[in-house]
C-alpha cells in the first residue's frame, strides 16, 4: 500500500531485541492511515488503532528496522510506520536507542584533493 508516496508493507518486524521478533500489522479498519472518513468528508481518529494505523508497535520501545529496504524490487520504508505510531501516541518520533541509521562512509583511496588549498582572495 502507498501512503503519500511511501511504500509500507502490511506486516513487518519492527524489533528483534529480546526473545522473539515483534511484528507490526496494518490496521484493517483504517488501512494504516490512522483516521476514518465519515460522511461529509470529515475525518476522525480510528477507534480500533487509536490513530496509530498499526498494531503491535509499542511507541515507547526502540526499533531496529531500517528506514528503507528493498523488497521485491520496491523500496519499503518500514520505519515510517514506527514514527507514525509514536507521533499519534504523543511520544517523541526519535528514540535514542533506535538502531543507528547513519551511513558508514568509506575512505576513497583515489581521491584527488589538492595538497595545498588556496583561497580565492589570496595572492599565492
Amino acid at each position: 500500500m502507498q501512503l503519500t508516496g511511501i511504500c509500507l508493507p502490511d506486516t513487518f518486524v519492527w524489533q528483534t531485541r529480546g526473545d522473539s521478533p515483534k511484528v507490526a500489522t496494518r490496521c484493517s479498519a483504517c488501512e494504516g492511515s490512522g483516521s476514518k472518513e465519515k460522511r461529509g468528508g470529515k475525518k476522525t481518529v480510528c477507534p480500533k488503532c487509536d490513530g496509530g494505523g498499526w498494531h503491535g508497535i509499542d511507541p515507547s520501545e526502540p526499533t531496529d528496522c531500517f528506514p528503507a529496504e528493498e523488497h521485491d524490487g520496491e523500496m519499503v520504508h518500514a520505519r515510517v510506520a514506527v514514527y507514525q505510531v509514536r507521533y499519534a501516541a504523543g511520544y517523541p518520533i526519535w528514540n535514542p536507542d533506535d538502531l543507528n541509521i547513519r551511513p558508514f562512509l568509506k575512505t576513497n583511496p583515489d581521491r584527488t584533493y589538492p595538497r595545498r588549498h588556496h583561497n580565492h582572495w589570496s595572492n599565492e
